[in-house]
């Protein structure tokens, strides 16, 4: 145990004598961190949220919403599916996805900070890339009775819940996020004294409630 400490204690002085290394490395852990994140957020989506989807019909309407920026996506693709466009759901989320979160990126880009947004840049560029790429994923978890994409709406929902906050808890730990309503809530929790969970709670009740409503017309 004596010896880690002492190698610990060298490497960190090595490093701090070595800038340059030790900011390499640092980026270096927070793109892996970025990446693996992004990763975990499209499985999730894609194994969870649109399951059914891969089966046979790529252009079939999601029956569960996730919260901001990929809800307001999801949205916007119910909205398209109503007024009779055919699409493919996958290809149409994860660009929406990267759009919408580009004047986000902006606003963390000058009152939040240049490195938390180029890694948060990073993982939403890989979440959209990811959710096209992970599709296969999706047609796997339907064949799985428990997670079928018609009886298992309540399992997907709490399965989508825990990997997709999974994801943005490894982020913010780390101190960065993974895009749209995080970097807002990131954003609060660094210049106001105030909670920004009763915010984020509202709008993603509208967002849900919006998907539910119109989902049934």
């Amino acid at each position: 145990m004596k010896h880690l400490i002492k190698l610990k204690k060298k490497t960190e002085t090595f490093l701090y004598d070595h800038m340059l290394l030790r900011d390499g490395l640092l980026n270096l852990r927070l793109l892996i961190i970025a990446a693996l994140c992004a990763a975990i957020y499209a499985f999730g989506f894609d194994c969870f949220i649109t399951p059914n989807l891969a089966a046979s019909d790529p252009t079939k309407i999601m029956t569960i919403v996730t919260g901001g920026v990929g809800g307001i996506s999801q949205n916007i693709i119910l909205i398209c599916e109503m007024c009779g466009a055919k699409i493919d759901v996958y290809n149409l989320q994860s660009i929406l996805y990267f759009a919408l979160n580009i004047p986000i990126l902006i606003f963390s880009f000058f009152f939040v900070g240049k490195k938390f947004t180029i890694f948060t840049a990073i993982n939403v560029g890989l979440s959209s890339l990811f959710v096209s790429l992970f599709k296969p994923l999706a047609a796997a978890i339907v064949s799985n009775p428990f997670l079928d994409g018609t009886t298992g709406v309540l399992a997907r929902a709490v399965f989508a819940g825990i990997v997709i906050s999974f994801s943005s808890a490894i982020a913010f730990k780390n101190e960065i996020s993974c895009g749209g309503v995080d970097v807002l809530s990131y954003y609060f929790s660094l210049r106001k004294s105030t909670s920004v969970g009763k915010y984020n709670t509202i709008i993603n009740f509208v967002i849900i409630a919006f998907f539910s409503i119109y989902l049934k017309k």
